[in-house]
């Protein structure tokens, strides 16, 4: 599919447990995006993140050894 002119950029954030029908949610994201006709669509996992309200979260194992005096 060749995408040509003005475009808009559509990014849902969900967590990696949320689930719809006992499936990933992210699976039924992409498929309904492909029914609406949207030109593409990508799942990014996140590796490392916070919000607003919440503490900062990776997938690290974290070193308690690191920055010590």
């Amino acid at each position: 599919m060749q995408l040509t002119g003005p475009a808009l950029r559509l990014a849902i954030f969900i967590g990696e447990n949320d689930t719809w029908d006992d499936e990933p949610l992210h699976h039924e994201i992409v498929r309904r995006a492909r029914e609406a006709g949207l030109g593409d669509a990508t799942v990014l996992q996140g590796r490392d993140g916070y919000g607003t309200h919440s503490p900062l979260r990776t997938d690290r194992i974290l070193d308690v050894t690191e920055a010590l005096p």
